[in-house]
């Protein structure tokens, strides 16, 4: 299923993304992060948009806020039933309103409804959570930061993706030969050596944390342009995305 990220329109088009801010601080096993990410409605007509945030399964939102032009409003918890009445009355009275919750179809991904965005508005979204991070087996914890500045499910709309399926090699010659050939490699001992798995467990991890290190958010692309050059089932979420 496609699920973009970020702050987007009814037509999943996306809100011009300006800033981002992180603040984040582990204690034991848990991670508590703070996201600030500012957008600007550059549109001549007013926008109902709606953020989307990915989560981890073992994460937990506590605070949301937003800052429209200077207005500040602050999230409120409420039951979902009462909440959606709540947003739809404020709306009709012409009310900016928010409405945050968990996407039914997607459990680790929260959406929040932002109301009447009106030309020129600028938006900065307050994300707070606490996330359970989980032991490695060579005893270290790892924190891996969602990658919201990218399409989290729309990656074939990327024009260096498309290239990529009508010549993958071509890929390989304009990124870095060594990130391009440890993910082929991580996707063939996913797709081909599943008998195999405890032998090279621990050097795919290893080949997992090296990539994080050098290629980043273009983990996604690289993985589906391998995946469809290799022509195995395996997605980003064996990287961690």
């Amino acid at each position: 299923m496609e699920q973009p990220c970020g702050l987007i329109t009814g037509n999943k088009e996306p809100v011009p993304l300006k800033s981002i801010s992180v603040t984040l601080s582990i204690n034991d096993f848990v991670a508590s992060v703070s996201a600030t990410l500012n957008y600007e409605n550059e549109e001549k007509v007013p926008l109902e948009a709606i953020f989307v945030f990915p989560m981890d399964e073992d994460s937990a939102v506590y605070s949301f806020e937003a800052l429209v032009d200077g207005k500040k409003i602050v999230a409120e918890l409420q039951e979902k039933m009462e909440a959606h009445s709540t947003y739809e009355d404020a709306l009709s009275q012409g009310y900016q309103a928010y409405l945050l919750e968990e996407d039914d179809y997607s459990r680790d991904v929260f959406s929040c409804n932002v109301g009447n965005l009106q030309p020129g508005a600028k938006v900065a979204v307050t994300l707070r959570y606490v996330q359970e991070l989980p032991l490695e087996i060579d005893g270290a914890l790892r924190y891996l930061l969602p990658a919201i500045l990218n399409p989290r499910y729309q990656l074939s709309e990327s024009p260096v993706l498309s290239q990529a399926f009508s010549d993958p090699g071509q890929l390989a010659l304009d990124g870095d030969p060594s990130v391009w050939a440890t993910v082929l490699a991580v996707l063939w001992l996913h797709g081909k050596g599943k008998d195999l798995k405890c032998e090279w467990e621990l050097l795919e991890r290893k080949a997992v944390a090296w990539l994080h290190d050098h290629a980043g958010s273009s983990i996604p692309m690289l993985v589906q342009a391998g995946s469809n050059l290799l022509k195995l089932p395996v997605t980003p979420a064996v990287f961690g995305f």
